[in-house]
Order: C-alpha cells, then sequence, then structure tokens
C-alpha cells in the first residue's frame, strides 16, 4: 500500500486570519493510525510522497476549510480563549505548545479514529484538540477523489497555543492511501 501526501496543497485551503506560513512536513512514513488501517503482511513499504495533482489538491482544500470552520470555534474561541482565565505560569499557557492528531474520517465525515502522532507534551493540550475534532463532527460528505481505497478520509493535523497558528488549515496535512486494503 501507497500513500500520497498531499499537505502542500492545504495552503489552498482559507485559513484563519493572520495564520503564519506553512508548518514543516513530517518525515515519510506512514503513521500508527494509518499502519493498522492496512496490515504490511506482504512486506510491503508504505510511503508518503508528494503529490502534484490539482485533481484531488482543490477537493482537499474545501472540505479542509469546511473542516476547519466547523473545528475553530471549539478550539481557537472557546478552549485557546478559556486558557487566559488561568495563570501566565499555567502548562496549558506556554506559547510553544503543538500536538499533532491523525484524523480518519468514515466517507460521510464521520469521526472513525482520531490519535495522538506527536504530543505537545501536556496530555490536558492534547486532549482539548481530540475533543474539539469530536464535537465539530460530522464534516460532511467527502469528495469521492478524496477518499482512500479503504473508504475512509485520513488527515494529519497540527493544533497550536500560539493563537496565531491555532488550528489552520496551514497546519493540516491530508493524504491517501492507496491499493488494496
Amino acid at each position: 500500500m501507497h500513500a500520497r501526501d498531499l499537505w502542500p496543497f492545504a495552503a489552498l485551503a482559507a485559513g484563519c486570519i493572520n495564520h503564519g506560513p506553512p508548518i514543516a512536513s513530517e518525515p515519510g512514513g506512514v503513521s500508527p493510525i494509518a499502519a493498522t488501517a492496512s496490515p504490511q503482511a506482504s512486506g510491503g513499504q508504505a510511503s508518503l510522497p508528494p503529490v502534484s495533482s490539482n485533481a484531488v489538491a482543490a477537493p482537499y482544500a474545501a472540505y479542509l476549510n469546511d473542516m476547519h470552520q466547523r473545528i475553530h470555534p471549539i478550539f481557537a474561541d472557546l478552549f485557546l480563549e478559556s486558557l487566559y482565565a488561568r495563570p501566565a505560569n499555567d502548562p496549558l499557557n506556554d506559547q510553544n505548545l503543538v500536538t499533532l492528531l491523525e484524523i480518519v474520517l468514515t466517507k460521510d465525515g464521520h469521526l472513525k479514529k482520531i490519535g495522538v502522532v506527536r504530543t505537545s507534551g501536556v496530555t490536558a493540550f492534547d486532549v482539548a484538540a481530540i475533543d474539539a475534532v469530536d464535537r465539530a463532527q460530522p464534516f460532511g460528505s467527502a469528495p469521492s477523489e478524496i477518499v482512500s481505497t479503504d473508504g475512509n478520509v485520513y488527515v494529519r493535523w497540527e493544533f497550536h497555543r500560539n493563537e496565531v497558528y491555532a488550528c489552520s488549515t496551514f497546519g493540516a496535512r491530508p493524504f491517501l492511501l492507496t491499493g488494496t486494503p
């Protein structure tokens, strides 16, 4: 099974005002959640090479934008704003906190799996990011171009404590699993 990394095209999706430049990609390889979607019993190697197909990039960008419109009010407007009531030295107020989630959706936009690929180091922050995605669902039916061969939609998404980045689509890296599951 091969995976095609589409994250550079996430920048096509409209993000929040004042969100910064795209975040650097993760090294190649399939995350633990994606790997469980298709066991490598045949000994095949999975990879995440870049894709240059606008036929897939445009539908992903639109879908990510729609997801962001649902996630942002929960994560940035409610959760991050609530942190101002905490003391400045509270671990949740560390502006460098970033958690990377892998989100697996059914083709009708319901959450199938979610996991932490890279922790922020503060469990409450990681849980808040997971909770925001869970509460924001369903995200609507996915365009057929972005549905992997196993019938799911895959996205890695960074959530930042720094409100400039917060849950911006610039931190979203969608990918397709191809081949037979």
